[in-house]
């Protein structure tokens, strides 16, 4: 007769738990990243997919772990193991309980905490100006106490505000993605949040969440900011909280106003953008582990219209040995930010970042084989793993009409031999792993991306970059025993 579950070993029936577990194969290695499915719809982000298995994982484990008070106990690490806290009064009650139960206090790893605030067009809504009442005093005290988890490793922090709602959120200045507002002084930020209870909660959740005494947590990830400055960014309370992480992770938020412009368009993100290093990066002294991730509705990189500055530098973050990247221009100043720490990186990631070299939007873009090519000179000794990703691949001229648009000296070769070279080039491409490296430029009025189809072309005949990138994949191979899958499939 087979075995019943609860005869087996404890560690046996945990292993059966881990494999119920989120299966995040396919999402964080793979290449390309259709940004269309099968059907001409849009797919979903990478970062949906991840949650979406996440929740599916959770209803599991929960499933199960109803089924006796035996599997409740046993499975307790992996139920509580997350627990995400909301500001309502119910939120705050469930997680008081969780701490006050020292067995399910000790399961908990990670902290989330999901604001909300409402929105109303005409600001009719008297909850739009509830600035008091907007963060109850249960969910201050436990941000602010979050020695209450004894095991607690990360927070993480998202503000829930359906941007896209413009029926709710079509005021001026209300939406980020609207950007009719001007550049606020400190003054105006202080203002703000005094009156609008959207703005409060910001200033509250981080006030309560620096009155924590010394390290509380080794990681802290920000999802979403929005680029509306928090006036507790600025202080030493905030600054002496980031310097005890070890790990840092930052999303930024990104969108369009309805009518197409994206927020690269605004002033305001900018402005934001240009102030990360006061607000944040300065002060990550301890970190080994960065994470920043733009949108393309607004890669960081460069300066001109519709830019934003990378306010990265070489001095900051002594300690660094591993960096993820996503939606970043090549500039100036990654490319020193990234050889000013070979010394101790081992890890690189850059997806979805973007090489612009068009000047007529921005000026000082890099090609790829000068980043690659810079960091190689550098000697990066721990250098072990560096991956470029990309969400979709930049296309290859299709024949030889489409050819001569970028070279005119192909005008008098014989059709068939140059659509059969690009058929071959192609080929590369898919078989051999040759990359077409992504080259856009950035629209003047709407500020969307688009692919800068010459520079492509003639950048991928030259094969700079790619020899640029098999060098430098040589280097981290070699530092890494040939052990590491470096270049990706």
């Amino acid at each position: 007769m087979s075995p019943h579950l609860t005869d087996l070993q404890p560690e046996l029936q945990l292993t059966i738990a881990d494999a119920l577990g989120p299966d995040y194969s396919g999402l964080h290695d793979d290449d390309v990243q259709p940004k269309y499915d099968g059907k001409g719809e849009y797919a979903p982000s990478r970062d949906s997919k991840i949650r979406d298995r996440d929740s599916e994982s959770q209803k599991n484990i929960l499933n199960w772990s109803c089924t006796s008070k035996y599997f409740r106990i046993l499975l307790s690490p992996y139920v509580f193991k997350a627990v995400t806290l909301r500001n309502d009064e119910k939120s705050g009650a469930s997680l008081d309980a969780i701490v006050k139960h020292s067995n399910l206090g000790n399961c908990v790893r990670e902290v989330r905490f999901r604001g909300y605030a409402p929105g109303d067009a005409r600001r009719e809504d008297p909850a739009f100006g509830d600035t008091e009442h907007i963060l109850p005093e249960s969910v201050a005290y436990l941000l602010s106490n979050l020695r209450r988890f004894p095991r607690l490793e990360t927070l993480s922090v998202e503000f829930d505000y359906d941007f896209e709602d413009f029926n709710e959120w079509e005021e001026e200045g209300v939406n980020p993605a609207d950007g009719l507002d001007g550049v606020e002084d400190l003054e105006d930020v202080r203002e703000k949040e005094g009156q609008e209870a959207w703005r409060a909660l910001m200033l509250k959740v981080w006030e309560a969440v620096c009155m924590n005494d010394g390290p509380v947590v080794r990681k802290l990830v920000i999802n979403r900011l929005y680029f509306k400055e928090v006036s507790h960014f600025t202080t030493p309370a905030f600054h002496k909280f980031l310097s005890n992480l070890e790990d840092f992770s930052l999303s930024v938020y990104g969108g369009d106003n309805g009518a197409g412009w994206h927020t690269n368009t605004c002033e305001v993100w900018s402005a934001f953008m240009a102030k990360l290093d006061d607000f944040f990066f300065n002060h990550l002294q301890c970190i080994s582990s960065l994470t920043l991730k733009a949108t393309e509705h607004g890669p960081i990189g460069l300066k001109g219209m519709n830019h934003a500055p990378l306010v990265l530098r070489k001095e900051h973050m002594p300690h660094l040995q591993s960096v993820y990247l996503e939606y970043m221009f090549l500039s100036p100043e990654l490319r020193d930010f990234l050889v000013g720490h070979v010394s101790t990186l081992e890890e690189v990631h850059l997806r979805s970042c973007l090489a612009e070299t068009d000047e007529g939007m921005a000026e000082g873009g890099l090609h790829w084989h000068e980043l690659f090519t810079a960091i190689s000179s550098a000697g990066p000794t721990r250098l072990r793993n560096f991956k470029v990703t990309q969400e979709r691949p930049a296309p290859l001229p299709k024949n030889k009409h489409d050819c001569e648009k970028y070279d005119s000296t192909l005008e008098d070769e014989d059709e068939e031999t140059v659509n059969a070279q690009m058929g071959q080039a192609r080929k590369t491409v898919e078989d051999e792993g040759n990359r077409v490296w992504p080259h856009v430029t950035v629209d003047d009025k709407y500020g969307m991306l688009f692919e800068d189809e010459e520079e492509n072309f003639l950048s991928f005949r030259e094969g700079r970059d790619q020899e640029a990138f098999e060098r430098l994949m040589r280097i981290a191979e070699g530092n890494a025993g040939g052990k590491e899958g470096l270049i990706d499939e």
